[in-house]
């Protein structure tokens, strides 16, 4: 854990208009072969199938805040960006994964769909959002993939994953409170901000926490990802 890696920015791919699945893979592999992620790219047919999911389901619930194929490829590509920071820090796969307050789940079954020896817990109380997790679940088949749908506090998770992860549900140094108590031994956190991941890296530090890795995540919205060790 004593090293840390700030990964280098990259420009962004010129985005484009999306309209199918297929257009939006393609360009997810546009960034992923740019910035050295195509490693991290989940199957194109789960992909496929994931958006089709989604779109289905956004016509009756606000799952995500763009729910077009592009809207969807933007969300696995920063999910893709922090499975390749938590490779990195852990030197391994992370086999014990989870996912809190994983609204539509598209991080947590990024990681599934990625790392197939991998267990995936995605913990989501909100019953609308719960259910059409469970549903993506059952309907692309990723079989190593559990969703709760409880609260973090209700949830009584052990501490055993090697990465704990969330995004957009509290502030970094909440969140990092609340993740330290998750953590196997070695174990690291996913923390997604904005802004330059240098800085972003930096501020981390400030609450004193060690960030084995971190990088920008591609593309027009400015957004980094990090993750953190807790400090020995």
């Amino acid at each position: 854990m004593s090293q840390r890696a700030v990964l280098p920015t990259t420009p962004p791919v010129a985005k484009r208009p999306v309209g199918t699945a297929a257009e939006a893979f393609a360009d997810l592999e546009a960034h992923a072969a740019l910035v050295n992620l195509s490693e991290f790219l989940p199957d194109s047919e789960k992909f496929a199938h994931l958006v089709r999911v989604l779109v289905d389901h956004a016509a009756r619930t606000n799952l995500i805040g763009d729910p077009t194929p592009h809207g969807v490829a933007d969300h696995v590509l920063e999910a893709m960006c922090l499975a390749q920071c938590a490779r990195l820090a852990l030197q391994k796969v992370p086999l014990r994964i989870v996912d809190v307050g994983a609204g539509a789940g598209l991080e947590a079954w990024t990681l599934a769909a990625i790392w197939p020896e991998a267990q995936v817990i995605a913990v989501e109380p909100r019953g609308l959002r719960h259910a059409f997790v469970s549903t993506l679940v059952a309907e692309t088949g990723l079989n190593n993939m559990e969703v709760l749908g409880k609260s973090l506090h209700a949830a009584e998770l052990p501490a055993n994953f090697d990465l704990a992860t969330a995004r957009a549900v509290w502030p970094p140094a909440e969140w990092l409170a609340k993740a330290r108590l998750l953590l196997a031994t070695g174990g690291v956190v996913g923390v997604h901000g904005s802004g330059a991941a240098p800085v972003f890296a930096k501020f981390l530090r400030g609450l004193g926490w060690d960030v084995p890795a971190a990088r920008d995540v591609p593309g027009e919205r400015g957004h980094a990802v990090a993750v953190a060790a807790p400090r020995l």
